[in-house]
């Protein structure tokens, strides 16, 4: 899927692209390279609560170790922000 974000036409939002060693879920990138953003967001679900902050950081080692960055910073942009991000029934946790 393509797109752009409601109300912030200057970014593009790509989801299950294959990237680096995998297929990354959500890429969110500015049009803008040089002096823009892109976002990796890998969500998840956890089997309960007490799960989620661990199941964050498991979707924060797959974005490295897959390498979903990798094309983002080939493409120029200067710094690519990472998000592990899990959800439990309407619970929601995300990590940097």
């Amino acid at each position: 899927m393509t797109g752009l974000l409601t109300g912030a036409p200057g970014y593009q939002i790509l989801s299950n692209r294959e990237s680096g060693t995998g297929r990354v879920d959500l890429i969110i990138k500015s049009k803008a390279i040089r002096k823009g953003r892109a976002i990796v967001l890998e969500p998840t679900v956890a089997g309960s609560i007490t799960q989620m902050e661990e199941k964050c950081r498991e979707a924060l080692r797959q974005i490295e170790e897959k390498q979903y960055e990798k094309e983002l910073l080939d493409e120029g942009y200067p710094v690519v922000e990472k998000y592990g991000i899990c959800f439990y029934r309407k619970e929601c946790m995300i990590v940097k």
